[in-house]
């Protein structure tokens, strides 16, 4: 009976480690995805600035091209 009971100690202590090594790689996950998450608006916000610079490049272009059909 007492060999059943520390086998049974050994069980939950293994178990018990074993939890606390998911829980500390999981807290790494979330920390990485948060890493992540900040990244996020330095990596949106020059292709923000470019596609304002295309549209200005569109608009330019559509300009000169109204002047040169009511030159005409």
């Amino acid at each position: 009976m007492q060999l059943l009971k520390l086998q049974l100690v050994r069980q939950v202590a293994h178990h018990l480690q074993l939890l606390r090594l998911e829980l500390h790689l999981q807290q790494q996950l979330v920390q990485l995805q948060l890493q992540q998450l900040q990244l996020v608006p330095q990596l949106v916000l020059p292709l923000v600035q470019q596609v304002r610079l295309l549209l200005l490049q569109a608009a330019l272009l559509l300009q000169r091209s109204l002047l040169q059909l009511l030159l005409l």
